[in-house]
């Protein structure tokens, strides 16, 4: 292979060799390096074996291009499955009960809670305990405020909690959560 077969002699070198097997030759160029691999063997078993190298060079890839199609193929099978309908049902939307105050900063007497009123209230009902969990005072009413009776003392600079829950017509609950202010001078 160390000769070029245009003149009809020798053996092709190896970039003819590379330029056929790699299919970039033009039609005559190509009809002549065939012409020349009929009679030459030893050329005719290079081509044969460049070719068997890039065909088993190129197999790892079809295995990842076939690997990857199936998976992609099974996870359409998975997100293009059929869904089973459920029949609709109306989720009702159940309403909240908000918390305006105390939050932050409050005083020592005249401490006022006050939440947003909701709908189908049968009553509310507060709760105030101290920063360790210990129960202070609760009520129950129909109102969406009340104010601490001074018969309840807060200690100066100490972390106070409250939540108010409301009782339904329908017997369920809502709550304004767990609230925290600060009692100041």
């Amino acid at each position: 292979m160390n000769q070029p077969t245009a003149g009809g002699e020798g053996h092709m070198d190896e970039f003819e060799l590379s330029a056929y097997v790699d299919h970039r030759l033009g039609a005559a160029e190509r009809e002549r390096v065939e012409r020349h691999l009929v009679d030459c063997t030893e050329c005719r078993q290079e081509v044969l074996e460049v070719g068997g190298l890039l065909r088993r060079a190129a197999r790892p890839g079809r295995w990842i291009l076939f690997g990857t199609l199936l998976a992609s193929a099974a996870a359409l099978l998975v997100f293009l499955r059929p869904v089973e309908k459920q029949p609709l049902r109306a989720t009702p939307i159940l309403p909240q009960l908000t918390a305006y105050g105390p939050t932050g900063e409050a005083p020592l007497a005249g401490v006022r809670f006050v939440w947003a009123g909701i709908p189908g209230v049968a009553s509310y009902r507060l709760m105030l305990s101290s920063h360790d969990g210990t129960p202070i005072w609760s009520v129950s009413l129909a109102d969406t405020m009340v104010t601490l009776p001074d018969s309840v003392r807060l200690q100066p600079e100490r972390a106070y909690f409250w939540v108010a829950d409301a009782l339904l017509d329908d017997g369920s609950t809502r709550s304004t959560g767990l609230r925290e202010f600060r009692s100041v001078r």
